[in-house]
């Protein structure tokens, strides 16, 4: 799912108490290209949608998994590197007009 389907329906929920909103423990597992995808998507998402107006703050997980996934799915690396979070982050932030 891509950001957008796994937002939408949480974010709905909260919206109507009409106060800020932050996403915490956010995290996405993968390869460095499929990362920095998925975390251009996000900030495009924001960057380009009224949809999130009340969203105030996102707090990223970065940890790997400690306990085996079912189905052989093995262990999910949700860590994000230091160097990689700055630059790509702060490149994609700039890129988007966020």
């Amino acid at each position: 799912r891509d950001f957008y389907q796994a937002a939408s329906e949480k974010y709905a929920r909260v919206t109507r108490f009409g106060k800020p909103v932050m996403f915490a423990e956010v995290g996405f597992a993968g390869g460095r290209t499929y990362r920095a995808g998925w975390r251009k998507e996000l900030l495009t998402t924001l960057a380009s949608s009224r949809t999130y107006s009340l969203l105030t703050a996102i707090v990223l997980f970065a940890d790997k998994e400690p306990w085996p996934w079912p189905s052989n799915l093995g262990l999910p690396d949700w860590r994000v590197g230091a160097a990689e979070t700055v630059r790509d982050a702060a490149t994609d932030v700039v890129a988007t007009g966020l």
